[in-house]
């Protein structure tokens, strides 16, 4: 579950393929009565982001995943995603991005990401600026979620597992490989 760029069916995806026409419009069409209830409680009308959680949600479970990759919104903290207990979570770098939602500075863009941090779970994270790894791994330590701290290059090793991310070399800057190798698996 992703933001998209040109299909809204690009943010629901399992074994990289988008949910289909028919498979969106049905899946929305069962929802609907669900959805209607919110109009008139206490938590109002369901937003836009919700709806379309809800329907990664409810197509994940239609087709029966084992795992899925879920990508919060804006922020994390109070992000309808927020709601999935993850085998494992994981931070990227922090930019200065939605100022006005988030906070002027790393520190406090990197408090709404932490937000995703749930007690025992995993973490790992590229974050590159000092302030902003200072408040995940205090969030991290509060929550006993063994933190991994990513730096470009290098592996890190634990007994969780093997972590290891490069830029991709034909890909933008802003696109990581990231691998994880487990005793079970790699990813």
């Amino acid at each position: 579950f992703s933001p998209y760029v040109y299909d809204v069916r690009e943010r629901v995806q399992v074994g990289g393929e988008m949910i289909s026409q028919e498979d969106f419009a049905a899946r929305m069409t069962e929802m609907r009565p669900i959805i209607d209830t919110f109009d008139d409680s206490e938590f109002g009308p369901i937003t836009e982001f919700e709806l379309k959680t809800l329907l990664a949600f409810f197509h994940f479970a239609k087709s029966e995943v084992d795992f899925a990759v879920i990508e919060v919104g804006i922020g994390g903290r109070l992000d309808a995603t927020n709601v999935v207990q993850p085998l494992v979570t994981g931070i990227t770098n922090i930019g200065l991005d939605h100022t006005d939602l988030l906070g002027d500075t790393h520190a406090k863009i990197a408090f709404e990401k932490a937000g995703i941090i749930k007690e025992g779970i995993p973490v790992f994270t590229a974050t590159q600026n000092t302030e902003a790894f200072a408040v995940i791994a205090e969030r991290a330590a509060c929550l006993n979620a063994p933190l991994t701290h990513l730096v470009e290059g290098t592996v890190s090793a634990n007994e969780r597992g093997v972590a290891f991310w490069n830029l991709a070399p034909s890909e933008s800057e802003q696109t990581a490989n990231l691998n994880l190798t487990t005793e079970r698996r790699e990813y």
